[in-house]
């Protein structure tokens, strides 16, 4: 295969199913945006550009605007369970609109790179505690109670202080 592809995930993913009926895939490891209401940027630094010191917003890592509706709706289509748990999610008073958003963009990802992935693949989910628990209950769905192999404990380099509450000092990796 030997390609990068650049933009979302999900449209190269629509199209690689379609190329291949088949699973192919022995291993996939994402490091999504853990959903941190936070914007990225990118900086430019081609000396041709004037300003060579702007930035460019790479991607938003807010999910209060992104309507996830159509998404939730083509879920229905695919897998009639995932589309269940995802409504309930989002018939919740408890569950923002914004954590419902983030879990439906990423249940159809996730769920078309299980079809991707043979049955002998590893599947690694890098997040974090805001949202490891309920992208757990996702992945079970999708790949298997029975093939969650660990959560993986990812020690920071260093603890990032809230005075609010106790410091977030390891990330999540979900292995099926």
């Amino acid at each position: 295969m030997n390609h990068l592809y650049f933009g979302d995930c999900l449209d190269v993913l629509k199209e690689l199913k379609t190329q291949y009926p088949q699973p192919f895939i022995d291993l996939i490891y994402i490091d999504p945006p853990f959903n941190s209401k936070r914007n990225y940027n990118v900086l430019f630094e081609s000396m041709d550009m004037k300003d060579a010191n702007a930035q460019k917003q790479a991607f938003a890592d807010t999910w209060s605007n992104y309507n996830y509706v159509d998404t939730l709706n083509e879920i229905a289509d695919i897998d009639k369970e995932l589309y269940t748990i995802l409504n309930t999610f989002h018939n919740l008073k408890s569950i923002s609109d914004s954590a419902v958003a983030y879990l439906t963009t990423m249940a159809i990802r996730i769920w078309y790179m299980h079809k991707l992935l043979k049955d002998t693949g590893s599947f690694y989910l890098h997040c974090d505690s805001t949202m490891s628990h309920y992208l757990k209950l996702i992945c079970d769905m999708i790949f298997g109670e029975k093939n969650h192999q660990n959560e993986i404990s990812w020690k920071r380099t260093s603890a990032h202080s809230d005075a609010k509450k106790y410091s977030r000092v390891t990330d999540k990796i979900l292995f099926y």
